[in-house]
């Protein structure tokens, strides 16, 4: 999960299939919706998981997978979170649902008032009062060819309505700088990396989830067309139903009438791509130009693009993925 920053607005016929993370680079805002729409959505997404209590960093009790309600809101700003309470005594953060970012991160005292990237007012962390905070002297960076997201890594206890969960990573930020993608330089390992499934650094939702016992397809939100032709959804156990060996939830997501049936999409503009192939020794360097939007996924380190640019892209890394 990430802290809420500013949404793009994204026409439905030129969105991507994955939804979710956290952009931080070139952004724009949409207005906000009409007076009619400024209304708080509760939603209750459902899910199934199976839960191990740790004490002292030892498994302890071992449940049956176990239904619950996690609680997901749709504020007048279009945004979708969940609230969470984060140390002991609880701070309160309404955080946006992002399934793949590794830490949970919220913003320090210092940040919360100067970092430039929301005029929406945010809470910051303070650790001094948790009785369950613990500094791990280490410090966590997320690059974005040009920008970052950094801070120190601390343990808490994070709280839903559903359970707790001792000890959760969380990184506080201190330090936003945009990005600059208009020209971009980047090795091709960048979009095609594999699911992350490093139980230490697991997500919020991750955790909630069990990912060692979850298929890597089956933890991801994304946007889809199966209730009506008309209306894009959230999609929650894979990406596609026919890959998905779990029960499927869906939920509508919000149109404006008011701005031509538009979804608050988060994205980034690529004006191209530059790989650079390393192959016996001699250094190639192919671009691909794409100048559109693609949604950004911090979590699974992957960029969707229209499928015109899919064969140039990976004759670009040298991959053959008629053999994948």
């Amino acid at each position: 999960m990430s802290a809420p920053e500013t949404a793009t607005k994204f026409a439905p016929t030129q969105s991507s299939s994955v939804l979710g993370g956290q952009i931080v680079g070139r952004t724009e805002r949409q207005a906000a919706p009409p007076a009619a729409l400024k209304l708080r959505l509760d939603l209750n997404l459902e899910v199934e998981i199976a839960i191990q209590a740790k004490v002292n960093g030892d498994i302890t009790l071992s449940l049956l997978p176990t239904a619950f309600t996690i609680p997901i809101s749709t504020t007048e700003q279009g945004y979708r979170t969940i609230p969470i309470s984060l140390g002991t005594a609880p701070q309160e953060f309404n955080l946006w649902l992002d399934t793949g970012s590794d830490p949970t991160w919220v913003l320090n005292q210092s940040c919360a008032g100067s970092c430039p990237i929301s005029d929406a007012n945010r809470t910051a962390y303070i650790p001094s009062k948790s009785s369950t905070y613990n500094a791990t002297g280490e410090t966590l960076n997320v690059d974005y060819l040009g920008g970052a997201v950094s801070g120190k890594k601390k343990n808490s206890m994070i709280f839903t309505d559903a359970l707790s969960i001792a000890n959760s990573l969380t990184g506080v930020s201190t330090r936003v700088l945009p990005a600059s993608l208009s020209n971009w330089s980047t090795p091709g390992d960048k979009f095609y990396s594999q699911w992350r499934r490093d139980v230490v650094h697991a997500s919020l939702l991750e955790s909630l989830l069990n990912p060692e016992t979850l298929e890597a397809h089956e933890l991801a939100i994304y946007a889809g067309q199966e209730l009506s032709p008309n209306n894009g959804v959230f999609q929650f156990g894979g990406h596609s139903t026919e890959y998905s060996s779990t029960d499927v939830t869906y939920f509508n997501v919000q149109r404006y009438s008011n701005y031509n049936n538009e979804l608050i999409y988060w994205s980034t503009y690529i004006n191209r791509v530059d790989f650079s192939l390393n192959a016996n020794g001699s250094i190639h360097i192919n671009t691909v130009d794409v100048q559109s939007y693609a949604v950004w996924d911090t979590g699974s380190s992957l960029i969707t693009v229209l499928e015109i640019y899919i064969e140039d892209i990976y004759a670009g890394i040298g991959m053959n993925y008629t053999f994948i």
